[in-house]
């Protein structure tokens, strides 16, 4: 049984080796020289907290009302996400495309109700997002 310092450790210290690495700009040949990972927010609609490393990219989505959990990857100055809990049926996919390392733009690709959850989005609509930090 971890101590409640080892456990803290144990989740802070992958944390800080994930931002370390993802401080430091890629190199300039490869597809996405900046680091958008970091809090953003859709006309205080809703916040979202995005993590990228490699090709991987996840995120959280926090609303008014409810919050989800969402992986997919990147390409370049884009990623794809869908959610992760869809016990109740619920289906998101949503693709974010950077236009500067502080503003993106939010498109809904696929939204279907679940039995519980009704999804608060049309396909095919587009938010701008712009990152608190």
């Amino acid at each position: 049984m971890l101590k409640p310092l080892s456990l803290l450790a144990a989740l802070i210290l992958p944390a800080a080796t994930l931002a370390d690495e993802q401080a430091t700009p890629a190199s300039p040949g490869t597809p996405s020289a900046y680091d958008y990972s970091g809090v953003w927010v859709s006309s205080g609609q809703s916040y979202m907290t995005i993590h990228i490393k490699g090709d991987t990219a996840v995120a959280a989505e926090l609303s008014k009302y409810d919050w989800l959990a969402y992986m997919g990857y990147s390409t370049g100055h884009s990623i794809t996400i869908s959610n992760l809990d869809d016990s109740d049926g619920l289906d998101v996919q949503m693709t974010i495309t950077w236009t500067d390392q502080n503003s993106a733009n939010l498109r809904i690709d696929r939204c279907r109700d679940g039995f519980f959850r009704t999804c608060g989005y049309t396909d095919g609509t587009q938010y701008p997002i712009t990152r608190l930090f």
